[in-house]
């Protein structure tokens, strides 16, 4: 074999090993905290230690470790980055975590956000170098008649704002426009029943300045099963309240039949309450309207009203007969005076 046929032959040994040397297979480990040289690997979950999360089958991963790792001899010395991906049998989005490892082997995982999945954020998020948790700012999404919307859409579950179990601190919400020397600005909260698709009703309209209204049903103050438009548990207490419903001028009217004196103390005795007026039974166990109350008692002092000038009738025909009696008493004494 001559020099030329050596070199060729020696040419192509090296390009076939450089080849074969890029294709890298996986080792199977069970401790990711103690990574000493570079390479990929990978591990079963269940049975692996310093992994970033377990709700994966597996993870495989790069470890890249420092150059100065190998020669430490048996001395634990375990610098240099990770990169892992979390798989599971079944179809669903991977994970991918990175960290930096200290000569220990140890150090926080940290979750490379992705389209797909739960996303988790534990420090500070920042845009534009301001702390997205103090200083949120959400884009306009559309503009209707003069207002801009925002959306923060979410489904099949409740909104909860608030501190997290544990932690002793109030929480206060606020809706604060932001001020302006042109005028005059308020808030609103308003909340809406939907019957179809696309449709929306108001049922509650909360205004800092302005009308509010609630028309989504009863409301309870003090309980939480109200029965009314308007329940209370509790003390109300008012300048004023006005009340529209039936009155009781009817008392008056020509064909209104007023009771006898007689056929009201009849009822009391029998009774022990005034006719048409609840007992005090009917009302610890019902209440009363207030309403129909108040025309009640007015028909009483009406009826009364009535028995009084009655009364003075009579007592008024009374006086006029024993002023008669008078009169003719007199007459009678003058007359027997004149005989004696």
């Amino acid at each position: 074999m001559n020099i030329k046929t050596l070199t060729v032959t020696a040419f192509w040994s090296v390009v076939t090993l450089n080849s074969f040397s890029q294709t890298i297979n996986t080792l199977n480990i069970t401790d990711w905290g103690t990574m000493r040289y570079s390479g990929f690997y990978e591990s079963v979950t269940k049975n692996s230690l310093n992994t970033p999360n377990q709700n994966y089958d597996f993870f495989w991963g790069l470890n890249i470790a420092h150059s100065t790792n190998k020669s430490m001899g048996e001395r634990p010395y375990y610098w240099g980055g990770q990169m892992l991906f979390g798989i599971n049998r079944t179809n669903s989005p991977a994970a991918v975590y990175v960290r930096s490892t200290n000569e220990q082997g140890a150090g926080p995982w940290a979750k490379v956000l992705t389209d797909k999945g739960e996303q988790q954020i534990d420090g500070d998020l920042k845009v534009y170098g301001k702390s997205i948790l103090s200083n949120l700012h959400l884009p306009v999404a559309e503009t209707i008649n003069g207002w801009s919307y925002t959306y923060l859409k979410y489904a099949g579950h409740s909104l909860v704002v608030g501190s997290a179990a544990g932690v002793h601190a109030f929480n206060r919400l606020e809706i604060k426009p932001g001020g302006s020397d042109k005028g005059l600005l308020h808030s609103t909260l308003c909340m809406f029943v939907s019957p179809s698709t696309g449709v929306h009703v108001e049922k509650i309209r909360l205004l800092t300045n302005g009308s509010s209204f609630f028309n989504g049903g009863n409301v309870g103050i003090g309980t939480e099963t109200p029965q009314n438009k308007l329940d209370v548990v509790g003390t109300i207490r008012a300048t004023e309240v006005k009340v529209e419903t039936g009155w009781a001028d009817f008392v008056f009217a020509d064909d209104y039949k007023l009771p006898t004196l007689k056929e009201v103390e009849a009822h009391i005795t029998e009774h022990r309450h005034l006719p048409g007026i609840p007992s005090e039974a009917e009302v610890k166990a019902e209440g009363v309207s207030l309403g129909d109350m108040q025309a009640k008692l007015l028909q009483k002092i009406e009826e009364l009203t009535l028995y009084v000038i009655e009364q003075d009738k009579k007592l008024s025909e009374q006086a006029q007969q024993m002023n008669k009696q008078n009169e003719e008493i007199q007459q009678l004494r003058s007359e027997l005076s004149f005989v004696k």
